[in-house]
């Protein structure tokens, strides 16, 4: 195996395992959409507003049971 061919399989080798990451992420991203319909949150949303409303509901609950523990 020459250096090209040792080059090709890195690249392989990175490519899929960054595939397999960016998958994982949007399986994540897709789930955490899906947590938030229930919510009255629109069904079609970005990855960047579903993170930021996620963000936002998860700061709500938090003042909601800091409020009921008071």
């Amino acid at each position: 195996m020459d250096e090209d061919e040792k080059d090709r399989a890195k690249r392989a080798s990175r490519n899929k395992s960054e595939k397999k990451r960016r998958d994982q992420f949007n399986v994540l991203i897709k789930e955490l959409c899906t947590m938030l319909q229930g919510h009255g949150h629109p069904l079609k949303m970005d990855k960047s507003t579903i993170l930021q409303r996620t963000i936002d509901f998860l700061q709500k609950q938090k003042e909601r049971i800091l409020s009921l523990e008071r």
